[in-house]
């Protein structure tokens, strides 16, 4: 198994690629957790359901610790230390654990 960067050096290689600065609306944010879920093989993921009028983003969690690591990117790269899953999806967020 190839050995994975830190949560700062992929933060910090993101922020450049995505030319992430200052403040991130929730948008920004969701991409930034799909990114990590594909990039550290989570069995987290993100999934587009229809609730009947319009199309929505579900994150579905599977353990605490995959929660807690995305949170610490979020807080990495966000500049509000209060950002939950719940504030970035709308509060459509299913834990699984």
């Amino acid at each position: 198994m190839k050995a994975r960067k830190s949560l700062k050096v992929f933060s910090d290689e993101l922020s450049k690629k995505l030319r992430l600065k200052g403040e991130m609306d929730d948008f920004v944010l969701r991409k930034v957790i799909r990114e990590a879920i594909t990039y550290y093989q989570l069995k987290t993921f993100a999934k587009v359901e229809n609730d009947g009028s319009e199309d929505r983003e579900v994150l579905y969690i599977a353990s605490i610790a995959e929660e807690n690591m995305l949170l610490k990117l979020v807080e990495l790269l966000s500049e509000d230390e209060e950002k939950s899953m719940e504030m970035i999806y709308d509060s459509r967020v299913v834990r699984r654990h």
